[in-house]
C-alpha cells in the first residue's frame, strides 16, 4: 500500500511549467511503467472524506483539451463561454488561466463549459486568451517532450456589449 510507482504517482502538480507546480492536484500516474499487475487503492483520511468520486483511466495521453468560444458577443457581466472537452484524461479546471487584455479573470468550470468572468470589463472589443490542460500535464515532467503537449492555448477575439 505504501510502495507507489515513482515521482509520477505523488498527488501533486509534477510539471514545472505549469502555474500550479509543486501544488495538491488529485491524480496519480506512471511515466514508462513495467509490464506486469498493479493494485490501485482508493483511500480516504477521514470517513467525513469518504464518498462518491471519478475514475478515470488513460494510456498515453498526448492530446490537449478542446477548446471552442461558444459566443464571440457577449453583453457586459455575462461570462464569456468556452466550451471544452478531453478525450483522454479530461479537463483540468485547476490549470484554467484567462486573460482579457493582459488582465486574468477569475474562471468556472461546469458540464464541459468554461465561464470566464467579464464584471469588470468595460464594453469594446478585446482579446482574449485561455490556457488550459488536462490531468496528463499534471505527471509530464521535462522527460516528457515536448514541453506542454496536454495544454491547449486559445486566442480570440471578443466584444463585450
Amino acid at each position: 500500500e505504501n510502495r507507489l510507482t515513482g515521482y509520477a504517482a505523488l498527488p501533486l502538480y509534477l510539471n514545472p511549467y505549469l502555474a500550479q507546480f509543486g501544488e495538491p492536484v488529485l491524480v496519480a500516474g506512471a511515466l514508462r511503467p513495467l509490464p506486469g499487475s498493479y493494485d490501485i487503492v482508493f483511500d480516504s483520511p477521514t470517513t467525513a472524506g469518504a464518498g462518491t468520486y471519478a475514475f478515470r483511466f488513460w494510456i498515453d495521453d498526448t492530446r490537449p483539451p478542446f477548446a471552442r468560444l461558444v459566443r464571440a458577443s457577449v453583453r457586459r457581466s455575462a461570462p464569456v463561454l468556452v466550451r471544452v472537452s478531453d478525450t483522454g484524461s479530461g479537463v483540468d479546471p485547476g490549470t484554467a488561466v484567462a486573460t482579457v487584455d493582459g488582465k486574468a479573470l477569475p474562471t468556472s468550470l461546469k458540464d464541459g463549459v468554461l465561464r470566464v468572468t467579464t464584471r469588470d470589463i468595460l464594453p469594446g472589443t478585446h482579446k482574449l486568451r485561455l490556457q488550459i490542460s488536462d490531468y496528463q500535464e499534471s505527471r509530464n515532467t521535462e522527460n516528457v517532450p515536448p514541453i506542454l503537449p496536454n495544454t491547449r492555448v486559445m486566442n480570440a477575439t471578443i466584444v463585450i456589449r
